[in-house]
């Protein structure tokens, strides 16, 4: 197991979030982004995914925008939210903002918000890449 999977999978002790891991994660180089996102959408462990959508979102690279899209069918509310909030970061909306603008919130149907998400994202990623 690598060096990303182990700080990943230690994210959690006692259902308490190990800081170090969650820091180190944040800080880490590029070569963390592939473990990130495969715990996002295949991790057993709802808590994983939740921490990784936020992990992502605090990364500040866009390229984790499409991943999180996808995270917005997850089965777990919590991570679902996460990720919608991780891609506001990413975009530069302030929270809430991009939800009020695509008339959704993190109450609706996984399937409005991921179609409004991912449309929006069509017509404005290169922009965003560009920020």
């Amino acid at each position: 197991m690598g060096k990303y999977q182990q700080l990943i999978k230690g994210l959690f002790k006692d259902g308490k979030c190990q800081e170090s891991n969650h820091d180190a994660l944040i800080k880490a180089s590029h070569q963390a982004f592939k473990p990130l996102t495969a715990h996002l959408l295949n991790s057993p462990d709802d808590l994983i995914r939740e921490a990784c959508a936020e992990i992502l979102g605090e990364r500040k690279s866009p390229q984790a925008i499409p991943f999180l899209i996808k995270a917005l069918y997850d089965t777990n509310l919590y991570v679902r939210q996460d990720a919608l909030w991780a891609i506001e970061k990413l975009s530069g909306y302030q929270p809430g903002a991009l939800q009020v603008w695509l008339d959704i919130t993190n109450m609706d149907k996984p399937r409005k918000i991921q179609d409004r998400i991912s449309k929006w994202w069509a017509i404005n990623k290169h922009y965003i890449k560009r920020i």
